[in-house]
């Protein structure tokens, strides 16, 4: 039987938890003792979905409180940081999940520029503005865990969401990076593609896989990397459906460049049986252009 993680008096900020995967995200958390900051931008003339879901869980008995900052900008970020170190006196784990996706997809030429600059000021600032005002809390106490959010997207591309792929690829390189600059420390970041059928995801997965991809099926997997007991930063983890896998960036073998005979390498190129995964960049370097390390 798996053990049962335990979160008691460990502090939870999820941003974009006002339903979806950051609800599940919540209340996952909340049933693991975990205290939560439930952030949800409120929208005008709508009820507040961070308050609701914050107040599902005191209703069962949890802790939790509802915070309505926007992730938009550095002022919201890190006033949303104070309310947790206001409120419990620290922050543990910050789950970076809120985003926002076309309304309706199309071609890179045909995406009206506001659109396009919105989703990134979300997606990737929005995390990257989280983070920093985090970050310096988790470093003084030398604990922390952050999850991020890319997508398959991202990943792999997919026609007519150029600009939302590249909000969520985007923050693969931030994690990587940051994992490097926290490697000496116990601050872990790790970065989850989710396959689950939410709001924003209705159009593309029809109700019948409804149940099958239920967020509350990749919170388990979000929980673990949140844990003390997850010692591993800079994974890639792919979840849904009840199942994960990892995902990695790789290289195949170096080729010698004869002259200007691209064409006649390309078999060589394609040939990826002998896979290399750095681990940071210096790891590409010194296979790829070894005199430049020899020259150091």
């Amino acid at each position: 039987m798996s053990k049962k993680l335990n979160f008691n008096g460990r502090v939870v900020l999820i941003t974009g938890a006002g339903r979806g995967l950051g609800r599940a995200y919540a209340e996952w958390f909340a049933a693991h003792g975990a205290s939560v900051v439930v952030n949800n931008r409120r929208h005008a003339g709508v009820a507040s979905a961070a308050e609701d879901v914050a107040a599902a869980i005191r209703a069962k008995g949890g802790i939790a409180i509802a915070d309505e900052n926007s992730v938009e900008t550095p002022e919201g970020n890190a006033a949303m940081v104070a309310a947790a170190l206001d409120a419990f006196g620290r922050i543990d784990v910050l789950i970076s999940n809120a985003a926002i996706s076309p309304t309706v997809r199309m071609p890179i030429q045909d995406m009206p520029l506001e659109e396009c600059h919105r989703m990134m000021n979300i997606n990737f600032w929005g995390a990257f503005y989280a983070i920093r005002a985090a970050l310096p809390s988790m470093l003084a106490a030398n604990y922390g865990r952050i999850v991020m959010t890319t997508s398959a997207a991202g990943l792999f591309g997919q026609s007519d969401l150029s600009i939302y792929a590249a909000s969520k690829v985007a923050l693969v390189g931030l994690m990587r990076s940051l994992h490097c600059e926290t490697f000496s420390t116990n601050v872990k970041i790790n970065i989850i593609s989710p396959y689950a059928r939410t709001q924003m995801s209705a159009n593309a997965i029809s109700t019948e896989l409804a149940d099958i991809m239920a967020p509350e099926r990749i919170a388990p997997v979000v929980g673990y990397l949140s844990s003390e007991e997850c010692d591993r930063g800079g994974v890639i983890l792919t979840a849904g459906a009840g199942r994960v896998r990892k995902s990695m960036i790789a290289e195949g073998s170096v080729v010698e460049l004869d002259g200007e005979d691209m064409a006649g390498i390309w078999p060589e190129l394609d040939d990826m049986s002998a896979i290399t995964v750095p681990r940071r960049v210096y790891d590409s370097t010194r296979t790829m252009v070894p005199e430049l390390v020899q020259a150091k």
